[in-house]
């Protein structure tokens, strides 16, 4: 899914890894439900999306470019 996400968003979007110092919006990619993920994470710090299962992918498609498009990206 990640793959398919850069792939598809690669003109648009700078992708980074989660520990860069300046992050517009953080991809959470969970691996079931629980959503362990966002468990610690500091919310009021960034904005996020957390996804779980295929059909979450064009959610966060939707999500990236609501963000791109408002400029904070």
């Amino acid at each position: 899914m990640v793959q398919r996400i850069q792939s598809l968003l690669k003109e648009e979007i700078l992708f980074l890894r989660y520990d860069e110092q300046t992050l517009d919006g953080l991809v959470l990619i969970n691996g079931c439900p629980r959503a362990c993920a966002a468990k610690n994470l500091n919310r009021s710090k960034v904005s996020y999306c957390s996804i779980f299962q295929e059909s979450d992918f064009e959610l966060l498609i939707q999500w990236l470019r609501a963000l791109n498009e408002k400029g904070d990206f």
